[in-house]
């Protein structure tokens, strides 16, 4: 790989992508996995943005969609996984996203009473941090859907995190 280096990524040469890439198009909210092989950001064209992801060791852009109907997963403050397998995003106000890197989406956590924002994912894709003012989250995997109520009350701003293995959420500190 090459130091100091800027990679220019041209929009027009994405693999998945339905729609069309605008004038003035903005990127944003770059996440790079450890071995900076994979760079996910957000096109801020209009609301919601949608998450694309780079692969410098292929020189591709794709953009993040559902792997069957190629619809695109919309977000923003998109994280990737050290390990470059999993993407954290904010999904609109209430939801956080955990999708795979083929775009199927492995995890969503909903607030049922307040807002979710800055979803951050840990080396291993385990991990995911958040921040809410909801004090009631339902939130579902693979396995099933699961529930967990704070006894901080909603409005409070309170970091939690939630473990993809054990399917908990914890509230860590009130903000």
């Amino acid at each position: 790989r090459l130091i100091n280096t800027t990679i220019n990524i041209d929009p027009s040469t994405l693999t998945h992508y339905t729609g069309p890439i605008h004038a003035g198009e903005k990127f944003s909210g770059a996440s790079i996995s450890f071995d900076g092989r994979y760079v996910v950001f957000q096109g801020d064209y209009g609301a919601p943005a949608e998450i694309f992801i780079f692969d410098r060791d292929t020189n591709q852009t794709t953009l993040l969609a559902d792997p069957t109907t190629h619809v695109a997963i919309q977000g923003g403050n998109a994280q990737i996984s050290a390990d470059g397998q999993f993407i954290s995003m904010e999904s609109d106000s209430n939801h956080i996203l955990v999708a795979d890197r083929n775009g199927t989406i492995v995890n969503t956590i909903l607030s049922t009473n307040g807002a979710v924002f800055y979803p951050a994912i840990d080396a291993s894709g385990q991990f995911v941090a958040f921040q809410s003012t909801a004090s009631s989250f339902s939130y579902t995997s693979g396995t099933g859907t699961f529930t967990y109520n704070s006894a901080v009350p909603a409005g409070t701003l309170e970091l939690y995190v939630y473990d993809r293995a054990t399917h908990t959420i914890q509230a860590v500190a009130a903000l």
